[in-house]
């Protein structure tokens, strides 16, 4: 849960949690981690930080209202140049072969060779790297769940894994979207090519940071009431189908439920703050859906 409202995957909370001390949540009898509102709102704030381009291990120990302060003071980070990929590494052997092969490919904005993923944690932020390389002599099954938290934490429009030796099924265990697997020895510029190829892929967070905006902005005020909904529904229109009366409804439905997000009771801190993400991703929907409506009566009217 509070990964899903503070936008820190659990893997890196936990790492936060053990290298840093980040966020000291309390425990309950069974050893499970209580997180508080407060707990969730700094996770937040050190998560925009880091993609700001701070290193987690300097702005673990600040309090909250440092980061904050930091924050306000802060620039984000620039965006790679228009057909720029940037490039980080994970494993040193195919270092070697790939920095001859840059000189070649001045497109590549290179972020460095990294012996962990910790390491690589700490210097690239979520969502800087265009492309992680992975440089493994072995695929093992037991390796899947590490490389499915780095694309997580990481970010990246794609990931891949350079292997010499695996099973078959591990590797259709890793046949997913935004991981490509490449059996070595490689041709160091073909791989630098083929991580080019990456810019033409969506950002993998994009969709997560609209979300994690919007979850983090009040709701726009309503600009209908129960009636003038009633009304968009049954009066007629030039719009020959029913989209203005679906709208109406749905506004209607979207509205009803904002407000049960609203009263609706929680028993923790953790409650509170998963009703008020809901009404608020609500009343942006609603927004948005409103917007459209108002759009339809403009067309119908014209």
């Amino acid at each position: 849960m509070v990964a899903r409202l503070s936008g820190v995957p659990a893997s890196t909370i936990r790492m936060w949690e053990r290298r840093y001390q980040a966020v000291q949540p309390s425990r309950t009898a069974a050893g499970g981690r209580l997180y508080t509102q407060a707990d969730t709102a700094r996770l937040a704030l050190l998560k925009e930080l880091v993609a700001r381009g701070n290193a987690i291990s300097t702005i673990a120990g600040l309090d909250d209202g440092s980061l904050r302060e930091r924050l306000s003071e802060s620039v984000a980070r620039p965006s790679a140049p228009v057909g720029r990929c940037r490039l980080a590494l994970l494993g040193e052997s195919l270092a070697s072969r790939l920095q001859p092969a840059l000189a070649a490919l001045p497109q590549i904005e290179w972020l460095g060779v990294h012996a962990s993923a910790e390491a690589l944690a700490d210097l690239v932020a979520p969502g800087v790297a265009d492309v992680v390389i992975v440089d493994t002599p072995t695929l093992r099954a037991h390796r899947i769940p590490d490389l499915l938290a780095l694309l997580q934490a990481q970010q990246p429009r794609l990931l891949v894994v350079v292997y010499s030796f695996a099973a078959e099924r591990d590797l259709l265990n890793l046949d997913l979207d935004r991981i490509l697997l490449m059996r070595a020895p490689v041709d160091p510029l073909q791989l630098l090519r083929v991580c080019l190829l990456s810019l033409n892929l969506a950002p993998r967070g994009e969709r997560q940071a609209t979300f994690e905006q919007l979850m983090h902005q009040p709701a726009p005020p309503p600009r209908f009431n129960e009636s003038q909904l009633a009304t968009f529904a049954r009066e007629p229109n030039s719009i020959r189908c029913e989209c203005p009366r679906h709208l109406s409804d749905l506004l209607s439905s979207l509205a009803t439920f904002e407000r049960y997000s609203n009263e609706c009771a929680s028993s923790d801190a953790e409650d509170a703050a998963l009703h008020l993400m809901l009404q608020r991703i609500t009343g942006h929907a609603r927004g948005l859906l409103e917007e459209a409506l108002e759009r339809i009566d403009a067309a119908a009217a014209a």
